[in-house]
């Protein structure tokens, strides 16, 4: 189709396709003198040949933080560090330059400062790699939406000023307090069977995990003595505990190189006290005024100066001083030699008086008050992790910021005087603990174990980790900006910087998400961990929370990569005291929870490894942000910030079973692959499951050679890409293609074992569908957490016998959900869906009983007895205006944020007790919704033999400590459609006398790709519904509002596509999304070729090449693939608008095609209708040719994306379409000067037939419109 525009005004320029934005990132350091160094590369020499960069390409090397200053420019002083080719000069542009030395060689990082003006100039500097934004800005952390508001402030206050008022001192509340005993609870024992590996020595001892979070409050009753230390007598650190902080490490090298006093001002995340304040006293008093203060204060002292003079400073924790109005101080004193300073004083009780608290050393760390002589901790100041000694740098300052005591200034020096600078760790910044609960679910002790959430049947303490031996390295500030690569460093080198000299941290916990790089393996920190894992840090295992974007499919919100393990979550109701039950026996665990954030990854592949528990137990918060309580400092929480550190402390018994066997650590893959096999198969789902949840007795099993066998790969991706396999990068297949694999089954153990194999694929037995309406909302009481608004009985004759699989799905209508469509969050009425196993422990046949016949489960809050660890009431089972039943029901899962979800039960009538129930609870509810009505369905699933997979064998001996090999060959149909496809491998084992039988869940992923006819269109979706889990062409609308930022929350479906050199000549591709109903909405992306460090040398990412035997498109393929086009941005929060290009359920996209290759379209399910349990979709994919031109003489016109811009007041533009899809309808909108004006739609869009391309051909269509202002 050709039109003709008359314009009589200029049309303003609209970009043509939208930038890719990707983080930024620092540069890794030249090795010590004594380390080998790696092999030069001649693409770093291509970087320095560059001589000039597009302003597009430019941008792309700057931190998104960053970007708007760099857009606007100005005279803003922005902080930063530049990622440059070794000896680059930026003085020109910098000030307050800080050059670190470069890691490995090649790249290296500059830290200053630069007006906004000078950003995009620098980053068209050609051997500049990235610009980084640092300083006290904090990235949002993971939480909670269960957890109630932080606790209370009056009554924390009040408890704080009963302890002072009625306080012992540290020494009289040791002697008084005894011994605190320590036993394992229920994540350790059914849960995920650590307390089996236990028993056989594996405790997780040697082992270090590193806790990338916001610190650790290692004076909680419940972690002190869990930190890990410096074992290498020959480290001028030996002794001392292990923690990194990277923004206390900017200021302490701002401090020494530029002068700075960030230390000694007490700047945001600093873990330091500048203790350069040196007094002589001549009594046992001293007079200091803290950061804080008004005034100054007489200190008391203890008189235990060898020397006689002292040193004070300010403590760095926050929550205290958002509670006393300023700091604590600090007291360092040389209690042994004089000038040794070896013992630290924390006033933290704020009483002017160090002589009350405990002394604090090397060899007794932990910084800590037990108020009234209880035995357990009341108030925190975290580890000590060093005193400077006038000898040494702090840790790393050397080989990361290339810093010795010969650099100086006047308000800090490179080794600092003895006793002048004090390092801390710990929690420090003020609000929710997060790395506390984390840490305590790897090395939690077990101490803790009152308030009203510790079950009354519980065993010993309320928090046990599954590692209760090993060291945890405290990785605090990681939610500052600019953290996470010297994190990832220091992880991988350790302490002294030296790959595998033996400091290095084996296990690093990564409870956070960021949905920059949701793109999986394609983005930038999963190709750098695949790097650094592939070269200095074969055994160091980077373990991710997949997020908790669910219940819909995909995408992981970790930095996931091959060569990390992604943890999903399980459940594990009732190990904390929700809902109501009397026995442990009752507690429901081990399912595939609903909120989480399931596979398929953008990378083709499952997305989980495993699944740990994060729907929920137990986890210890800061002292003093719970409430300066101890014995009550936990409470419930979950989301996969759980299941991550709960997998990472099951892990780190695997490394010790295997060192002890093997005398080495594992390797990544093989660490992952051990992992994985011990772990039990509990939804034969590799989208739902990876390879199912974490068993710490099978697993330890394995990698000591106990009993067991195990095999590689431990995951299959079907395919390749152009006849070859990469580590990290997508592996596709045709319809019609036939590939084989060789799996090499291991026996480590001294009996011989034969196991049986099989395959298989989750397929649908029968489902039903049933419908509920509640009451008037007005009838209802007011909100209970344990008590359930709503009931309805599940008929258990509707359960098959051989049903290994139950899926309960709900849905309302939007209508009843967000009923005025503002589309905003909250809605005006939503609910937690809930599906509850009944216990008939009184035999009277009911749960509850409708005593005044209004259809609610009406109930009476318990004031009297206070709120719970939680933050909430518990019905008072005693009045009769409750009116279900104490002691009697357990939910087997919920979930909540959206209109639809779903709840998933494995085994269902071989775990039901005495029935199961669904429920609901009115979670918001603004009284404009009187009744809902919900649509539950029921949907039954067993193992069926998946036909395009063969196996050469159904049983396999396999020898005591050797191996035995198979064959599984996949046999794509030649009908397949485009789409992503899963099932499984089954090896069973038998077990013997000592070891039970295993099954173990070998995934297997099949992406068919599709491929685009030339001058013709493909579709994507739009069959009929599969008798599998996962749908290609369906959704189950599965968004969510939880807000916080789960920006990616949606159900998601991908397809690859490849684009050859035909479809390019076209120059766009054409994309039409379309579904049933409004308002559900799917926003299109569309993932294309583009280079980057790791495959091509190039790209913000090059800041490890070469160092790291990078690029290496032997590993990382071609290329990776980035957003080239999307039909809605991502959004801060997850409630999305509906908005399409057209007004209704269809949405049409134009992306600019610029290389052939592997393209990927990824649909983000962000609305739902809700009037059915599922909505299909289609995509339909074409090209489109777009041209517009006009007389020279007259103007100029430039294409945009889906628009053609004059340059000039009055003229013609000729516009030729040639799309490969029929457009129904044309829109045309002209702006420009004081109007705009809108034109169509228009009746139909003809293809061109050829022959003709001109604006006059009789054959085409075309309008004419004018403008005029």
């Amino acid at each position: 189709m050709t039109a003709l525009i008359i314009l009589s005004v200029a049309v303003p320029f609209v970009q043509a396709a939208p930038k890719t934005e990707q983080l930024a990132t620092p540069v890794l350091q030249e090795p010590p003198p004594d380390r080998p160094q790696p092999p030069t590369n001649e693409r770093l020499e291509a970087l320095q040949r560059v001589e000039e960069l597009s302003p597009e390409l430019a941008m792309s090397k700057i931190d998104p933080r960053l970007r708007d200053a760099a857009e606007q420019g100005g005279k803003e002083l922005v902080d930063l560090y530049v990622s440059v080719v070794a000896g680059t000069d930026l003085s020109k542009y910098m000030s307050r330059m800080i050059v670190r030395p470069a890691v490995f060689g090649g790249v290296q990082d500059i830290y200053g400062q630069t007006v906004a003006s000078n950003l995009l100039k620098i980053a068209q500097e050609p051997n500049v790699v990235a610009l980084v934004k640092v300083g006290g800005e904090m990235r949002e952390k993971p939480y909670d939406p269960e957890v109630e508001n932080a606790p209370d402030r009056a009554a924390s206050l009040a408890r704080l000023q009963s302890l002072r008022a009625n306080e012992l001192t540290y020494a009289e509340a040791q002697a008084k307090a005894g011994d605190v005993g320590i036993k394992g609870w229920f994540d350790v024992l059914d849960g995920h069977k650590s307390a089996e590996a236990w028993k056989k020595g594996f405790t997780g001892e040697g082992v270090i995990v590193g806790v990338l979070d916001d610190g650790i409050d290692f004076g909680h009753p419940d972690l002190q003595g869990t930190y890990a230390t410096v074992t290498d007598p020959d480290s001028p650190y030996y002794g001392w505990p292990m923690a990194f902080s990277q923004v206390s490490m900017y200021y302490f090298a701002s401090d020494v190189i530029l002068g700075s006093s960030a230390i000694a001002s007490g700047y945001n995340g600093s873990r330091w006290v500048d203790t350069q304040t040196t007094v002589t006293p001549t009594a046992n008093t001293v007079v200091y005024q803290t950061l804080g203060m008004t005034t100054t204060h007489v200190y008391t002292i203890p008189t235990t100066s060898q020397s006689g003079v002292y040193k004070l400073g300010s403590h760095p924790d926050r929550n205290l001083e958002s509670f006393y109005g300023a700091r604590v101080a600090v007291l360092v004193v040389d209690e042994h030699t004089g000038g040794v300073y070896d013992t630290v004083y924390v006033d933290l009780d704020n009483d002017y008086d160090f002589t009350d608290e405990k002394p604090v050393t090397k060899d007794s760390p932990e910084v800590y008050r037990d108020m009234d002589g209880d035995g357990y901790a009341d108030i925190s100041g975290g580890l000590l992790v060093w005193i400077s000694d006038g000898a040494n740098v702090p840790p790393t300052a050397d080989w990361l910021w290339g810093i010795t005591c010969a650099d100086s200034s006047p308000t800090m020096k490179g080794c600092p005087d003895p006793g002048e600078l004090v390092l801390f760790a710990g929690p420090f910044d003020a609000g929710y603990t997060h790395g506390t609960q984390c840490a305590s679910n790897i090395a939690g002790q077990g101490v803790v174990n009152d308030g009203l959430s510790a079950q009354p049947f519980r065993v010993g303490g309320m928090v046990q980790g599954g590692a209760p031996d090993v060291g945890l390295m405290d990785f605090g500030n990681h939610y500052y900006t600019g953290t996470d690569e010297d994190e990832y460093l220091v992880a991988a080198l350790g302490y002294d910087g030296v790959p595998n000299s033996g400091d290095e941290v084996q296990i690093t916990s990564n409870s956070y998400g960021n949905f920059q790089q949701m793109w999986g393996s394609w983005g930038y920190f999963g190709r750098l961990i695949t790097a650094l894992n592939l070269s200095v840090a074969p055994s160091t295992v980077w373990v991710f929370s997949s997020g908790n974007e669910g219940p819909g499919y995909g995408p992981e919100e970790g930095d996931g990569g091959p060569t990390t393990i992604m943890a999903g979550s399980s459940t594990q109701y009732g190990s904390t005291n929700w809902d109501s039950i009397i026995s442990a026996d009752q507690i429901m665990y081990g399912d595939v929870t609903a909120f989480f954030s399931k596979g398929p990854n953008r990378d083709g592949s499952s997305g989980l490894d495993v699944l740990a528990n994060g729907g929920r137990g137990s986890g210890d918060e800061g002292l003093n942000y719970f409430g300066f309580n101890g014995a009550t400092s936990w409470d419930t929480w979950g989301g996969t910030s759980r299941s991550g550190p709960v997998a990472a402390s099951n892990l780190a018994l695997v490394y010790q079973a295997y060192k002890t066997r093997y005398g080495e650590w594992p390797t990544w893959d093989v660490a992952k692959t051990l992992i994985k096999s011990g772990a039990t198969n509990v939804s034969s789902s590799p989208f739902y499951q990876g390879a199912g949840v974490v068993n710490a007795d099978r697993a330890t099993d394995l990698a000591a050679g106990i009993y067991g066998v195990y095999a590689t790969p431990d995951e299959w991706d079907v395919g390749d890409w152009q006849g070859t396999e990469y580590l990290n990068f997508a592996k596709v297949a045709h319809a019609g293609d036939t590939f084989t694999k060789t799996y090499t089954v291991y026996n480590p153990s001294s009996h011989d074992i034969t196991v049986d194999l099989s395959d298989g694929v989750m397929t649908l037995i029968t489902k039903t569908q049933l419908t509920f309406t509640t009451s008037d909302e007005s009838l209802e009481s007011g909100f209970n957490f344990h008590s359930p608004d709503y009931l309805m009985k599940l008929d258990p004759s509707l359960i098959p016998a051989d049903a290994e699989l139950m899926v309960v799905r709900y849905v309302h209508p939007y209508s009843t959900f967000d009923p005025v469509y503002d589309f905003t969050s909250p809605p005006n009425s939503s609910w937690r869906f809930l599906l509850y196993n009944w216990t008939d422990i009184n035999g009277d046949g009911k749960l509850w009983e409708d005593t005044d016949g209004n259809g609610v489960v009406n109930h009476v809050d318990d004031i009297a007895a206070g709120p719970d660890n939680d933050g909430f009431y518990r019905p008072d089972y005693s009045d009769p205006g409750t009116e279900i039943q104490e002691g009697e029901y357990i939910r087997v899962d919920y979930d909540f944020g959206g209109l639809a979800q779903m709840i998933i039960v494995r085994d269902p009538l071989e775990r039901m007790a005495d029935g199961y129930f669904f429920g609901w609870q009115h979670r918001y509810n603004d009284h404009t919704v009187p009744t809902t009505t919900f649509k539950i369905g029921l949907e039954f699933y067993k193992r069926a033999d998946w036909a395009w997979l063969s196996l050469s064998d159904s049983s396999l001996a396999v020898p005591a400590e050797s191996s035995a090999t198979f064959e599984a060959e996949m046999a794509i149909p030649t009908d397949a459609a485009p789409g992503a496809y899963e099932g499984v491998i089954f090896m069973n084992d038998p077990g013997d006398a000592y070891h039970d039988a295993h099954e173990t869940a070998l995934p297997v992923v099949v992406n068919v790709i599709a491929e685009l006819p030339d001058g013709d269109s493909v579709t994507l979706g739009g069959g009929p519904m599969a008798d599998t889990l996962y749908q290609n062409s369906w959704t189950y609308g599965y968004f969510n509002w939880y807000g916080g930022g789960w920006t990616g929350a949606g159900d998601w479906r991908h397809y690859f596509l490849n684009i050859d050199s035909n479809d390019l000549d076209a120059d766009n591709l054409l994309i039409h999304t379309s579904w049933e109903d409004y308002p559900t909405d799917f926003n299109t992306w569309v993932l294309g070729p583009t280079d980057d460090c790791a495959s091509n040398g190039t790209g913000e990412c090059a800041w490890y090449e070469p160092g790291l035997g990078q690029p290496d498109p032997t590993v990382f393929g071609p290329y990776t693939l980035q957003p080239i086009g999307w039909s809605e941005p991502f959004r801060s929060g997850a409630a999305y608008p509906f908005h399409t290009s057209t007004g209704g359920p269809d949405d049409w996209l134009k992306v600019p095609l610029e290389r052939t290759g592997l393209h990927e379209i990824a649909l983000h399910n962000v609305l739902y209708n809700g009037e059915d349990l599922t909505e299909q979709f289609r995509v339909d994919v074409g090209t489109i040719a777009f041209e517009a031109t006009m007389d020279p003489a007259v103007g100029s016109v430039g294409v945009g994306s889906v628009n053609a811009t004059a340059y000039t007041e009055t003229g013609e533009i000729e516009l030729q379409f040639t799309p490969s899809l029929e457009i129904p309808d044309l829109y045309a909108t002209l702006s420009g000067g004081l109007e705009t004006v809108h034109y169509g739609p228009f009746t139909a869009f003809i293809t061109d037939t050829g022959g003709c391309y001109g604006a006059w051909c009789a054959g085409n269509v075309y309008e004419e419109f004018e403008v005029t202002t």
